[in-house]
C-alpha cells in the first residue's frame, strides 16, 4: 500500500505491569510498519509499574532507538484516559493510534485501519468487536461470561442513551487525525476506562467523520489490567454525565424520571442477571459443594424455609438427606449462596481454630444492636477478646454457685403466683417464664428486682415483653433487614414496627446506664468494705473489677438482659411442653425432686444449693434434653472476612455461612436413630449420676450454646436457673396438653419463643 512519506503514525502505549508484554508487542509493531513501510514511533506512558515495565521499555529503547521508542513515565497509576492526554504531548506524527499493551489490540488490524482512513479520509477509525465486514470478523475470545456481559451491556446500554453511531463505543483501539484528537480531547472530562465513551460521543457531537474497524479482540497474556472497580464505576458516572449536561439528542430529556428510567434499569437488569444466573451457577467457586436441586431463579431455596413452620427444620431435612462431607450449599433469595457447615470438624474450624476468620454480618450486627447493644455477643476481634477476659471472672462456677438461692427464691415466687391461675382450663405459661426469668436476671445481674411476677403492668417489664413478642411482622422486619440496609428499614414510613424498636432501644439502654451509673455511686459511697462485698450480683461485680466504664457496662447490662432471660424463658417452656407429653417421665421428675428438695412453701430456702439440684439425675436430664431438641438460638450467621479455607474449600472474603444448632442437634449421624425422640435417661450414666455429654460423637454435636471463644459466657448461669425453675414448678404442679399439638411450634424473632404461646393446664399435686 502507497503511504506518502509525511505520514508518522504515533502509537500511544500506557502500560502497568506488561513487562512480559511489552518487548513482543514492539517487535510486532516494528513489522508491521517497516513491512508497510510506514514512519513511526512508539510513546510509553508507564504508570509506575512494580514489575519492572520502564526497566524492559528502557531496553527496547535502546535496541529500536530513541526515535522510535519514547518514553514518557509517570509517578503513579492515574488513570487510563489520563495515560492518553499525557501521551499526546510528546506525539509527533500526524496520525495516534489508540491502543492497549497487553494483546487485546493485535497490530496486524493497524494497515486495515490505515486503508480505511486513506479510503475514507474520515477522521477516526476505531476497531469493533461487534461488526463483520468481507473478509474481516469482529470478536472476542478468552472472555469469560461475567466480562463478556458487562461489554455488551455497557455498549447496548451506551447506544441506547447516547445514539453515539458506533457498535463499540467502550472499545479503545483507534486511528486519530492529529488535530482531531487534540480537539476532542480538549474537552474531554473523564480520566479512566470511560475516556473512550466520551471521547467518541464528543466527536459524534463535533460531527467528525468516523469509520469502523471489525478486530478479533483476545484477552490479554500477562500482567494486570487497568480496569479496577472505579474504572468501571466512573462509566456510570460520565454516562450520566453526558446525558444531563450536553444536548447532544433531541429524544432525551434533563428529568430525573427519565435518567432513572433508561439509566439505572439498564445496570440493575445486567447486574441482577450476573447475580442471579451467571455467577452463582457457572463461577462461583463454591457451585460444586452439595445442596438441594430445589429452587428457582428468584428465590433460590428461600421459599422453603419462609414457608416452612419451623424455618430450621427445612436445613435439618437437608442435613440428612443430601450426603456432603461437612458443607451444604443453598441459595437464598435472588441466589445469594449461603453455607451450612454440617460435621464437628467444620464447626471446629469455624468457632475455634479460625474463630476471628468468621464474623456476625454487619446487617445481622446492625438489626441486633438495639436489643443487645455493643456487649459481648456483637463485638469482634480484639474488642470481643477485651471483654470476654474481663467478663469471665463474673460469670465463674464459683459466681453461679452462689447465686442458686436466688434462683430457687424466685422459682418459689413463680409457683406461688401460678397458684391463683390453676383453676383456668388453661394458662399461656410463657408469660410467667418470661416474667419470672426477668425478675431473676434483674436480682442475678443488677441487683434490682424488676417485680414482673406480681406488677406486670410496669412500663419497663410492658417494653420487653413487646420487644420479644413473637410477631408476623416482626419476623417479617427481621427478614428485611437481612436483605436491605438497617437505617433504611428503619427510616420505612407508616410502619409501627422500627418506630417502636428504636423507642424500646432508647428506653433499655437508658435504663442500663442509670443502672450501671447508680451502682457506681453506691459503690463508691458505701462505707465499709463488707458494705461493697454484700453486692454479689454480676454488674457489681463488673463494676468493682474498674475494666468498663458505664457507657459500657450499659451495653453489658442490654446483651445480659435478653441474653439473660429470653434465653431461659423459652426453654422452660418448652421444657414443660415435653413433659406434658410424657406423663411418665413427669411423674419421675416430680417424685425425684419432691424426695431431695423442700416445699416452696417452706421460708428456708438455705438448704437449696448447687449440689442439691446438681446432683438430680432426671432433672438435669430433662434439661439438657430440652436444651438439645429446642435450642435457645436455633439459627446463628457468620460472614468470611478473611480468605480461608474450610472443608477442602478456599471460602472468598464475603462468603455467608449459617451454623444450625436445631439441625445438629438433632442430627441422626451424632446422636444415633432415635436423635429426634425426648430421652432424657442419655444424659444419665449407668450408675445412676448426671453426664453433660449426652453420648454424643463430639462436642461439636451439641451447639445450644456453641463452642470456643464465641461460646456462650452465660451458659452455667442459665443451666442453673433452668434446674431451679423446673423443680418447683415441676414439683408442685401436675403439667398437660390443652391445645392441638400442631399448634405448638416455635417462631421467635432470634429464638425458640413459642409462635403461638404455651398454652397448657396446671393441676397442682398435693403432698408437697
Amino acid at each position: 500500500m502507497a503511504v506518502k512519506r509525511k505520514d508518522k503514525y504515533s502509537v500511544i502505549l500506557p502500560t502497568y505491569n506488561e513487562r512480559q508484554n511489552l518487548p513482543v508487542l514492539v517487535q510486532m509493531l516494528h513489522d508491521v510498519f517497516t513491512q508497510e513501510k510506514l514512519d513511526w514511533e512508539v510513546i510509553v506512558v508507564d504508570d509506575a509499574s512494580p514489575d519492572g515495565t520502564l526497566e524492559r521499555a528502557k531496553e527496547l529503547q535502546r535496541s529500536f532507538g530513541s526515535q522510535h521508542i519514547v518514553l514518557k513515565p509517570r509517578a503513579g497509576k492515574l488513570g487510563l484516559g489520563t495515560a492518553y492526554v499525557h501521551g499526546l504531548q510528546f506525539v509527533t506524527g500526524n496520525f495516534v493510534i489508540i491502543m492497549d499493551a497487553d494483546f487485546s489490540h493485535h497490530p496486524k488490524f493497524i494497515p486495515e485501519f490505515i486503508k480505511i482512513q486513506k479510503h475514507t479520509g474520515c477522521d477516526i477509525v476505531t476497531g469493533t468487536r461487534y461488526r463483520s465486514r468481507p473478509g474481516l470478523i469482529g470478536g472476542v475470545y478468552g472472555w469469560d461470561a461475567k466480562r463478556k456481559l458487562t461489554s455488551q451491556g455497557a455498549n447496548i446500554l451506551a447506544d441506547f442513551l447516547l445514539n453515539p453511531g458506533v457498535s463499540d463505543l467502550t472499545g479503545s483501539f483507534r486511528l486519530y487525525k492529529k488535530a482531531a484528537l487534540a480537539k476532542v480531547i480538549e474537552t474531554t472530562q473523564s480520566k479512566g476506562y470511560t475516556f473512550q465513551m466520551e471521547m467518541m460521543t464528543r466527536a459524534k457531537a463535533m460531527g467528525m467523520h468516523v469509520e469502523e474497524c471489525p478486530i478479533t479482540f483476545v484477552d490479554r497474556l500477562y500482567g494486570e489490567s487497568k480496569l479496577g472497580g472505579e474504572e468501571i464505576l466512573e462509566y456510570l458516572k460520565v454516562e450520566g454525565y453526558i446525558l444531563y449536561h450536553f444536548d447532544l439528542y433531541p429524544r432525551m430529556t434533563r428529568s430525573w424520571a427519565s435518567l432513572s428510567s433508561y439509566f439505572f434499569l439498564l445496570n440493575i437488569i445486567l447486574y441482577v442477571f450476573w447475580s442471579v444466573y451467571i455467577y452463582p451457577f457457572h463461577k462461583s467457586p463454591l457451585r460444586h459443594i452439595p445442596g438441594p436441586k430445589n429452587g428457582n431463579l428468584i428465590f433460590g431455596n428461600a421459599r422453603e424455609t419462609i414457608l416452612s413452620p419451623i424455618r430450621a427444620e427445612y436445613f435439618r431435612k437437608c442435613m440428612e438427606e443430601i450426603p456432603n462431607e461437612g458443607l451444604l450449599r443453598f441459595r437464598q433469595l435472588l441466589n445469594r449462596e449461603i453455607l451450612v457447615p454440617t460435621s464437628p470438624a467444620n464447626l471446629k474450624t469455624i468457632l475455634n481454630d479460625n474463630v476471628y476468620d468468621y464474623t456476625k454480618p454487619s446487617n445481622l450486627v446492625q438489626l441486633l444492636r438495639p436489643i443487645l447493644g455493643d456487649g459481648l455477643v456483637l463485638v469482634e476481634g480484639d474488642l470481643h477478646k477485651f471483654q470476654r477476659k474481663h467478663l469471665q471472672p463474673s460469670f465463674h462456677a464459683r459466681v453461679i454457685k452462689e447465686l442458686y438461692p436466688i434462683f430457687w427464691a424466685k422459682s418459689c415466687d413463680l409457683v406461688s403466683s401460678l397458684k391463683e391461675t390453676v383453676s383456668e382450663p388453661e394458662i399461656e405459661i410463657g408469660v410467667w417464664c418470661t416474667r419470672v426469668t426477668l425478675d431473676i436476671i434483674g436480682i442475678a445481674g443488677f441487683g434490682h428486682d424488676f417485680s414482673s411476677l406480681r406488677n406486670s403492668n410496669d412500663e419497663f417489664v410492658a417494653d420487653y415483653q413487646e420487644l420479644l413478642e413473637p410477631r408476623r411482622d416482626k419476623a417479617f422486619f427481621f427478614l428485611l433487614n437481612l436483605i436491605i440496609p438497617n437505617w433504611l428499614t428503619m427510616k420505612i414510613p407508616l410502619w409501627k414496627v422500627p418506630k417502636n424498636m428504636k423507642r424500646i432501644s432508647q428506653s433499655l439502654y437508658s435504663f442500663g446506664y442509670k443502672m450501671a451509673n447508680d451502682r457506681r455511686n453506691e459503690l463508691n459511697n458505701a462505707k465499709l468494705q463488707d458494705e461493697k462485698d454484700k453486692r454479689k450480683d454480676i454488674l457489681s461485680l463488673l463494676i468493682k473489677s474498674n475494666d468498663f466504664t458505664d457507657q459500657e457496662l450499659a451495653h453489658q447490662a442490654l446483651t445480659m438482659m435478653a441474653a439473660g432471660h429470653e434465653t431461659t424463658s423459652s426453654t422452660l417452656s418448652w421444657c414443660l411442653f415435653l413433659l406434658a407429653q410424657h406423663l411418665d417421665i413427669q411423674d419421675r421428675l416430680r417424685d425425684e425432686i419432691r424426695s431431695t428438695l423442700p416445699s416452696p412453701d417452706e421460708i428456708t430456702i438455705s438448704t437449696v444449693n448447687a449440689t442439691a439440684i446438681d446432683t438430680l439425675p432426671l432433672l438435669n436430664g430433662v434439661c439438657q434434653e430440652t436444651l438439645r431438641l429446642y435450642p435457645t438460638i436455633p439459627i446463628t450467621a457468620r460472614q468470611v472476612v478473611k480468605q480461608t479455607r474450610l472443608g477442602g474449600y478456599v471460602l472468598p472474603v464475603g462468603t455467608r455461612l449459617i451454623i444450625i444448632p436445631w439441625a445438629i442437634n438433632k442430627h441422626s449421624q451424632f446422636w444415633g436413630p432415635d436423635a429426634m425422640e425426648f430421652k432424657p435417661s442419655r444424659w444419665i450414666d449407668p450408675d445412676g449420676t448426671p453426664n453433660n455429654t449426652g453420648g454424643a460423637t463430639s462436642n461439636y454435636s451439641n451447639m445450644t450454646f456453641l463452642h470456643g471463644p464465641r461460646s456462650c459466657i452465660g451458659q452455667g448461669f442459665a443451666r442453673s436457673e433452668l434446674k431451679c425453675l423446673l423443680a418447683a414448678v415441676a414439683g408442685r404442679y401436675q403439667i398437660k396438653i390443652s391445645r392441638d399439638l400442631d399448634t405448638y411450634y416455635p417462631d421467635g424473632t432470634v429464638t425458640t419463643k413459642p409462635a403461638n404461646g404455651m398454652w397448657l393446664k396446671l393441676t397442682e399435686v398435693p403432698g408437697w
